[in-house]
């Protein structure tokens, strides 16, 4: 036994007045029709030297605005950037100071201290930029 499939056909016609779709669908007996119209723009669409220039303000004041939140964004990072190479040179500066007390440590006691020292000294680079990036803040908002 043969289906029948209902076939849907679109179709689009450009009007002068505007623009004009009609759907047509055909299934068991029945055909449905729609039609939906767009009315035209008006011919006045030249804007007036108050918009214009308005429009240019508008323009200008966002431009500043792009270039005052970029010299921003740059000194912020030029800061955390700082930061970081700050914690890292003092991250640097606990492995090399650990590495020469290690070999110098001839006793339990010693080496225990010098871990403990190492320990301390990230601890207090850690504390030292994380307290440094909470006064940085967050980027500069974009506008």
């Amino acid at each position: 036994m043969k289906r029948k499939f209902p076939i849907a056909l679109a179709a689009s016609l450009l009007l002068t007045s505007g623009a004009s779709t009609a759907f047509a669908a055909t299934g068991s007996g029945g055909s449905t029709t729609t039609s939906t119209t767009v009315p035209a723009t008006s011919g006045n669409t030249k804007q007036t030297n108050a918009q214009r220039e308005a429009q240019i303000a508008a323009q200008q004041a966002a431009a500043k605005l792009r270039q005052a939140r970029k010299a921003e964004l740059a000194k912020y990072l030029e800061t955390k950037k700082a930061i970081i190479t700050n914690f890292q040179t003092a991250m640097t500066d606990a492995r090399k100071a650990f590495k020469v007390a290690l070999e110098s440590a001839t006793t339990r006691e010693a080496r225990k201290a010098a871990i403990q020292a190492q320990n301390d000294a990230f601890k207090s680079a850690t504390g030292a930029k994380n307290a440094a990036l909470a006064a940085l803040g967050a980027p500069p908002a974009t506008p």
